[in-house]
């Protein structure tokens, strides 16, 4: 899609823009729409236990969840 839109990212090349998605594949996550980050609570998803967790979010090189102090 970055391509397409004529985007510098999409890449983990040097000097690129570094953001990157870490999961945890194996980790098992119920879903609870009470500790949703949304201001709905709709979900059909409510008491699922679901396969795979996101551990780690870099945007721009930069650390955004989980979230760290100093970083909006």
């Amino acid at each position: 899609p970055a391509k397409l839109l004529g985007l510098a990212r999409g890449t983990l090349q040097r000097h690129a823009a570094a953001d990157v998605t870490i999961c945890d594949l194996n980790a098992a996550v119920k879903v609870d729409k009470t500790k949703l980050h949304s201001k709905s609570q709709n979900t059909p998803f409510h008491g699922w236990e679901l396969k795979g967790r996101v551990k780690h979010t870099i945007v721009s090189g930069k650390p955004v969840f989980p979230f760290t102090e100093g970083v909006a």
